[in-house]
């Protein structure tokens, strides 16, 4: 999710911000949306949790951990959630967030970068495609990530120097 608070700071403010690296940002949930129930309570639960605020703290919301890099951070990080259901009230805060995100990325106009593993099963690789595709910057780069790459692309194996060299390189060709 820093990814998307990222590119929405920059949106309201892209004054006080000269460009944004992003890994694998949550920005668009367009096939979270797809999948199981969530067709439906996407617009059902908003309304629902504003009138019984007591589901906010139920755990309805399936919770992806396929990577075990990630698993091991959720597990071992007190300040992470580590269950595997989410709690319905931050799971929508987040869908929400981003469902008005995608409606206001034409807006985005500081130069990024964007990296990002089709293999990602915890962010849509469509989300930075997205991102891509909707921005007005004139100054946009989306790289993909090494094959065997999932989410963690700065501290998994397989990429972490690619990512490091890759962010180098962008930085110092617009310094």
């Amino acid at each position: 999710m820093g990814g998307g608070v990222c590119v929405g700071a920059a949106i309201k403010g892209p004054e006080l911000i000269k460009g944004l690296v992003l890994g694998a940002p949550m920005v668009s949930v367009e096939q979270v949306k797809k999948e199981g129930l969530n067709p439906l309570l996407i617009n059902v639960a908003p309304p629902l949790l504003r009138r019984c605020a007591f589901i906010a703290r139920w755990r309805i919301v399936a919770f992806k951990k396929n990577e075990p890099l990630l698993q091991k951070t959720f597990e071992e990080d007190p300040l992470t959630e580590s269950s595997s259901m989410m709690l319905a009230g931050p799971a929508f805060a987040c869908l929400l967030y981003c469902n008005e995100l995608v409606t206001r990325l034409q807006e985005l106009s500081v130069p990024f970068l964007t990296l990002h593993s089709k293999e990602d099963e915890f962010v849509d690789f469509e989300s930075s495609t997205t991102l891509v595709e909707r921005s007005a910057s004139n100054d946009k780069t989306l790289l993909e990530a090494p094959e065997g790459t999932g989410h963690a692309i700065f501290s998994e194996a397989v990429s972490r120097a690619w990512a490091q060299h890759a962010i180098v390189e962008w930085l110092q060709k617009r310094t």
